[in-house]
């Protein structure tokens, strides 16, 4: 595991790879994203012949983590990436901000 605090829940090394792509703008773990989605890809072979990322919820970020990591992929294994196939209907709040956690009953955080 990549890091774990007493407030928090255990994260991965590609969940930590992932927040510095999204939350730091960090570009230079790109890579490694990719070389592991394509090693998950290669290993389940679903046969896929496009990608289609899901549109941002926060269209104002400076760099959309899902198109980097599905253009990247798409060129990794050669696969079609369909960047504008499907577009947001209207504004949506980010997930995050959708569901009301309970951090003391999932985390078991001492205040």
């Amino acid at each position: 595991m990549a890091s774990e605090s007493a407030c928090s829940a255990p994260t991965s090394d590609l969940g930590e790879l992932l927040y510095r792509l999204k939350y730091r703008s960090d570009a230079s773990v790109l890579d490694e994203i990719v070389q592991v989605a394509a090693r998950f890809y290669r290993s389940w072979n679903p046969g896929a012949t496009v990608i289609v990322p899901v549109p941002p919820s926060r269209s104002s970020r400076p760099q959309q983590p899902v198109s980097m990591i599905a253009a990247a992929l798409g060129g990794q294994l050669s696969i079609t990436v369909e960047q504008n196939a499907i577009t947001r209907a209207r504004e949506v709040p980010e997930l995050k901000d959708i569901y009301a956690y309970d951090y003391e009953r999932h985390h078991r955080c001492a205040l």
